[in-house]
């Protein structure tokens, strides 16, 4: 009646002689027993078809319930799973975690959509939502607990990928701005190539922008020749001083490899290299650790290297690699730049040498040729005005004098020649074995015809030899006593000596003048050179060539023509040539 439920018992009743005498009816009210039954039924029902695995244990952890959801999500049937020990889902590492579940639930605490891992039958880690409920009885006492697995693999797989794809973008947006940084950073790089051409000064600026570049704690630029340091500019670290060894290099075999090789370098850590040569930071000991060396190549050759360190090991990348080498091609860019420049400001240093010395060239020329034909012209018309009343000595006098005039200009002429020849690689060498003295008393003989009044001392075994061309030696000797008379003061002598060296004729001229200067002395062995403000005797002007010729002829006969020595009383020069002994016996040095 009204939504109300009875249940009603009856039993008969009997009388004192066991007759039925009537009915006896109980009626009970149930409708909340049947409320409660249809509502676990209702629960029962919606338990077994959550697609959520639902699963109650006692408070010991032992599986007392699992619905069809759990076996879809677990793969263990409710026969497998009921009485097993809920640890079975529970991977051993996060064991002791998650039974401690039990003690917070105990404390009251509320555990809802806990995010973590269980296992399946399978062997196969699946991550779940777990949400844990105590199960009291009719007292309140806990007696169980209930939990919901819920599978949020897909979806935390969802979410790990977009969480990727957002470091993703972000690192693309961040790699934008290095590259960004690092473009325009060459760019700089690139723009200062044609800021200036000073080396150092290029190299430095360019060094400044390679942090902004590659991460690093030093960088230098190193150049070199035979296996050492010509020169150095560095950024963060000292650098190695001009005239030190190469730092050398470890190979993939652990083998010093100097970056000499042309081959790009890399050291990972060196940290394990005891015979590492370190180069230390400004401000403390502390080791560089990963290094990239990128070799400078000139016409082919490696002339030096690029070089880049950090104190943190395994610090670079492929990308670092790449980084480095374009850095390197823009010092190489750099140092063919600076070559040109140097090489053009040579040529152009050159140029303007070379017509310095054509003009003295030709005033000297011009001096040299004009004051043997003023001699021959004033004597020769001296001789035609005043022949008869001429007295037969100063006719001899007068024609002496044009021979000899004409002689000097005839030398000239022929040192021209002989300039022309050598130009044009023309020049024929005879080599034969001759006597040295004889072809120095000609020389003298020569020279004195000259310089009448001027002592000239010779002294040396008569009878060494040598192998020379005849010519080419008279020349050489000639050029050298003439040259001392002509820088000697009236009165002093010009002295020759010559013997034997270490197997070589040595001959050797020496003067009583005033001396080279040590800074003059790189004109001495120059086509056209002449000492600068040299004290000759009046009315003689040197070309310039005597030396230059006498140098290419000694070389021509295997030999060598140098300036012994020099002071504030005169110079000495040095001919020496291949030795072939004495014409009969040895004679000793004078």
């Amino acid at each position: 009646t009204h939504g109300w439920v009875y249940e009603t018992r009856y039993a008969l009743q009997h009388d004192e002689n066991g007759s039925v005498s009537g009915l006896i009816g109980v009626s009970t009210d149930v409708t909340e027993l049947i409320r409660a039954g249809e509502e676990r039924a209702r629960l029962a029902a919606i338990v077994d078809s959550s697609e959520d695995a639902i699963i109650s244990s006692t408070m010991e952890g032992i599986i007392q319930s699992w619905n069809a959801g759990a076996t879809r999500l677990f793969g263990f049937t409710a026969l497998e799973a009921i009485g097993q020990p809920i640890t079975m889902l529970i991977p051993a590492e996060l064991t002791d975690a998650s039974m401690n579940l039990y003690t917070r639930l105990r404390q009251g605490e509320h555990l809802a959509n806990l995010e973590t891992v269980r296992m399946r039958k399978d062997g196969k880690a699946i991550e779940v939502s777990v949400s844990l409920s105590l199960i009291k009885d009719s007292a309140g006492k806990a007696i169980g607990v209930s939990g919901i697995s819920r599978d949020i693999s897909e979806r935390k797989q969802a979410q790990r990928t977009v969480d990727q794809a957002r470091r993703v973008a972000e690192e693309l947006a961040l790699l934008r701005e290095v590259r960004g940084t690092e473009t325009q950073a060459l760019a700089e790089v690139g723009a200062m190539l044609s800021s200036t051409l000073e080396p150092g000064e290029l190299y430095q600026r360019v060094l400044e922008q390679v942090s902004r570049i590659v991460p690093c704690d030093y960088a230098d630029v190193e150049l070199f020749e035979d296996g050492w340091v010509v020169s150095t500019a560095s950024w963060g670290e000292p650098s190695h001083a001009p005239g030190s060894r190469l730092v050398p290099l470890l190979n993939e075999q652990g083998r010093w490899m100097p970056v000499i090789h042309g081959k790009l370098n890399y050291v990972p850590d060196l940290q394990d290299d005891l015979d590492w040569i370190n180069v230390p930071p400004r401000d403390g000991d502390a080791r560089v650790r990963s290094l990239i060396a990128v070799p400078l190549f000139a016409d082919g050759e490696t002339v030096g290297s690029f070089s880049i360190g950090s104190r943190t090991p395994y610090l670079y990348s492929e990308h670092h690699f790449q980084l480095a080498t374009a850095l390197g091609e823009r010092v190489m860019q750099a140092l063919r730049n600076a070559r040109l420049f140097a090489a053009e400001q040579e040529r152009a240093r050159a140029a303007e040498e070379l017509a310095h010395v054509q003009n003295d060239f030709v005033a000297a020329t011009s001096h040299e040729l004009r004051t043997p034909l003023t001699a021959i012209l004033g004597f020769a018309q001296l001789m035609e005005n005043h022949w008869p009343r001429l007295e037969e000595a100063q006719r001899v006098e007068g024609i002496s004098r044009i021979i000899q005039a004409a002689n000097r200009q005839l030398g000239l002429v022929e040192d021209l020649l002989l300039l022309t020849t050598l130009d044009n690689d023309t020049a024929e060498s005879e080599s034969q074995t001759i006597a040295i003295a004889p072809l120095v008393r000609q020389a003298a003989e020569v020279v004195r015809a000259t310089y009448k009044e001027q002592e000239i001392a010779i002294s040396g075994p008569p009878d060494l030899t040598v192998r020379a061309d005849p010519s080419r030696f008279l020349h050489i000797v000639t050029n050298l006593i003439d040259n001392a008379a002509k820088y000697s003061s009236e009165g002093s002598p010009v002295r020759v000596v010559w013997g034997v060296e270490d197997g070589m004729a040595v001959l050797r001229v020496q003067d009583y003048g005033p001396g080279i200067p040590v800074e003059s002395q790189q004109y001495l062995f120059r086509r056209f050179g002449r000492v600068p403000d040299s004290h000759m005797r009046a009315g003689h002007v040197g070309t310039g060539l005597g030396l230059y010729l006498g140098r290419q002829f000694a070389q021509s006969m295997s030999g060598t023509l140098d300036l012994d020595s020099t002071s504030a009383e005169g110079s000495t020069f040095r001919l020496a040539l291949p030795s072939t002994g004495f014409a009969s016996s040895p004679s000793s040095w004078p």
